[in-house]
Formats: C-alpha cells, sequence, structure tokens
C-alpha cells in the first residue's frame, strides 16, 4: 500500500505556491481567507495538464511547468445553509380560527404543520385556509356524529371550536 501525505492550507494562494509528490492531498481551508468557502480537498495528481481552473477544480502550481495540477476532489458535501424554521403556539379564536403574521416575510409561501396538543376529543381537527409569505390562517373544527339505529355515522355536523389550543411549525421551503 503506498502512503499518502495529508496536509492542510488556510488559503488557495497556498495550493499555487506549492509543487509535492503526485498523490499528495490537502484539506483547503478557504479562497482569500479560512472559512469564506466550503472546506474542499484537493489531490496533487503529477500527469494532469488541464489548464488551470479553480472554479472547476484545477490548479496549476504558478512555479509548475508542464505537467502537474492540484485537482479538487467531489467527496466532501457542501454544507447547505439550515432553513429557517418558526413555532408558533396559540388558541382558536371565536370563529375557530388562529391567525399569526410573520415578523418577518418569507421569499415564497412556507410550510404550514399544524397539531392540536392535548387532544381527547378526536373530533377536533383542522384546515389550513391560507398561507403566504406574511402568515397563516388555521381553523379549528369539531365533528359532531350522526347516530342512526345506534350506529354513529360520521361526517356529522361540523363546527367551529373556540378556544382550541393549536401549535404549528413553520419551515421555510
Amino acid at each position: 500500500m503506498a502512503t499518502r501525505v495529508y496536509n492542510a492550507s488556510e488559503v488557495k494562494a497556498d495550493l499555487y505556491n506549492r509543487i509535492t509528490t503526485d498523490g499528495e492531498f490537502e484539506l483547503l481551508l478557504g479562497d482569500a481567507s479560512k472559512g469564506d468557502i466550503p472546506v474542499s480537498l484537493w489531490q496533487y495528481d503529477a500527469s494532469s495538464s488541464a489548464s488551470d481552473d479553480f472554479a472547476n477544480g484545477v490548479i496549476k502550481p504558478t512555479l509548475q511547468t508542464g505537467n502537474g495540477r492540484w485537482l479538487r476532489q467531489n467527496n466532501f458535501p457542501t454544507p447547505s445553509t439550515p432553513k429557517r424554521q418558526e413555532t408558533y403556539s396559540g388558541t382558536s379564536d371565536s370563529s375557530g380560527a388562529y391567525t399569526v403574521t410573520f415578523a418577518n416575510s418569507f421569499v415564497v409561501a412556507p410550510a404550514v404543520n399544524p397539531s392540536l396538543p392535548n387532544q381527547s376529543n378526536t373530533d377536533h381537527f383542522y384546515r389550513i385556509t391560507s398561507v403566504s409569505t406574511t402568515g397563516f390562517t388555521i381553523n379549528v373544527y369539531s365533528r359532531t356524529p350522526v347516530t342512526v339505529l345506534g350506529i354513529s355515522l360520521l361526517p356529522g355536523n361540523i363546527a367551529n371550536v373556540v378556544g382550541d389550543a393549536i401549535d404549528v411549525l413553520v419551515t421555510e421551503k
């Protein structure tokens, strides 16, 4: 088994100034300063003659004549920005609605995921009646089954529920 050398370089200029042995690996920590781009893994290939193009994963060391390039390896996932999430809790108003206006608008209408906590009455349900970049409305209802000859039939009468607790998780799309 061949020995591999692994090092770290703070910025890409370090790779431009480094000529090394075939197969060496460098962990690049930044472009102009450490942390300004996602970390990437590079390997020196002494036989490569690819054109210098940092954006496409090729660095030709400044002092290099002939073959020999640093090639970016694509085995590190690029970290993604966490999605914005907000939680809301409240109760339905006199018309059975729970309405929220966001303090800061979303770029696109977010995903709204409500739940009715601590419900012993399984006949309560909700319907998301509007979602926009600035807020949402959820209506809470109860269903009273119709009983015919001792058999409960659903759906029955549906009515707005006043004062029902509701929790909502809002997630950026």
